[in-house]
């Protein structure tokens, strides 16, 4: 017979973590940096960085839109936005994983523009 008083440890994550990572999903991180005032410096870390993701997929799809019209360069633009997007997907777990683990992951080039642009 099973004792009622054991129980299996489930592993505990903390509702920072996952504000964060739930902050990382572009469009959800944008409403949660402007619309979450008392959020931590964690969730509001990893908004901006999703706001950057989405800046940056918004302005690939334009240049992808307007150049798809010519010929052949519009494919060449769109295989190469198809293959960045891909990227940007990769990205997009690495941040999620990481805020989900509470790390602070910036990205390189992308988290100083957005911290230029976003005060």
């Amino acid at each position: 017979m099973s004792d009622a008083n054991t129980t299996t440890p489930t592993p505990s994550v903390d509702n920072d973590n996952v504000m964060a990572a739930i902050a990382t999903i572009p469009l959800v991180g944008l409403i949660m940096y402007y619309g979450i005032k008392d959020s931590s410096d964690l969730v509001k870390f990893y908004a901006k960085q999703s706001i950057g993701l989405l800046l940056v997929s918004i302005i690939l799809s334009v240049v992808s839109f307007i150049v798809g019209f010519i010929p052949f360069i519009g494919l060449l633009v769109s295989c190469l936005v198809s293959i960045v997007g891909l990227g940007l997907g990769v990205i997009w777990l690495v941040l999620f994983i990481n805020a989900l683990q509470g790390k602070k992951f910036r990205l390189p080039v992308l988290a100083d523009a957005v911290d230029q642009l976003i005060k």
